[in-house]
């Protein structure tokens, strides 16, 4: 119950987190883990349950192939160029993070900064997030076989793309297991990096307020108490994807710290004042 009255009172009641102050490494050490796994189960749990593909997604990307002139051909289960130039590169940016490309040569395509690109390459597609990975083999699947992608028509038809979801969905359902562990450590070092980060600027500028007062090791500590109202933020953002709550949680959580410092010092001063 000890822990869960520090999550409480993290949340709701700033000024008794002072009480914390001098808590040991490891009780502080364990709410930043149990912050962190709350995150990560959320986490977890959104990753299972979403596609990798809405149906959002399939229009934009079905909307972005309109009347687009892609010289390529998939003929016998190989990619081939119809100009004949094996270096040609057809890129495709349907979202700031997601690129489709057109190459031969799969080394020759490019990726969004901080996402991922599908590259139809000689002899498959490719999943390439810095290093390629080879998703599916043209000969694993029947209409994969022979496309005409000059073939504009082609482009507009709702049976082509009826056939290139339905290949889509069976590639990710079978590296949904891969998939989800490679975001799941992704998330970790990415959550961790940004708890520890947050409470490092919000203990920098405690310090500064509090000159010698105060040591940063124990600012730090109760920084960290009071990241349980950004956390509970992220997890709302995470769970209904509603970005803004993000900030909501920095501004609640970076006031929180002002008052538990205040309180500290208050109580720091005045036991002091009476021990005199």
């Amino acid at each position: 119950g000890n822990m869960f009255k520090r999550l409480t009172n993290s949340l709701l009641a700033p000024k008794e987190v002072a009480k914390y102050y001098g808590d040991s490494f490891w009780k502080t050490f364990l709410f930043f883990i149990i912050m962190l796994l709350l995150l990560m189960i959320v986490t977890f749990a959104n990753l299972f349950t979403t596609s990798a593909l809405t149906e959002n997604m399939k229009k934009e990307i079905k909307k972005s192939f309109l009347n687009e002139n892609i010289a390529f051909v998939i003929k016998d289960g190989k990619l081939i160029n119809t100009n004949n130039d094996a270096d040609y590169v057809y890129t495709n940016k349907v979202y700031e993070n997601l690129y489709i490309v057109f190459a031969q040569n799969v080394e020759k395509s490019e990726t969004p900064l901080n996402g991922s690109s599908i590259v139809f390459s000689e002899d498959g597609v490719y999943l390439k997030m810095g290093v390629a990975l080879k998703v599916v083999e043209y000969n694993e699947y029947d209409y994969l076989k022979n496309i005409d992608f000059t073939d504009k028509e082609l482009l507009a038809d709702i049976n082509f793309w009826d056939n290139i979801y339905s290949v889509t969905e069976s590639v990710l359902k079978e590296f949904k297991p891969m998939t989800l562990v490679i975001n799941m450590v992704y998330y970790f070092i990415y959550w961790t990096g940004t708890m520890l980060m947050f409470v490092l600027i919000i203990s920098f500028f405690s310090k500064m307020r509090t000159s010698n007062l105060l040591s940063f090791g124990s600012i730090f500590k109760l920084s960290i108490y009071n990241l349980a109202p950004f956390i509970i933020c992220l997890i709302f953002s995470t769970l209904f994807n509603l970005g803004f709550l993000i900030y909501i949680g920095y501004i609640i959580t970076s006031i929180y710290n002002f008052i538990t410092i205040n309180e500290v010092l208050k109580r720091l001063y005045l036991n002091r004042n009476e021990g005199e």
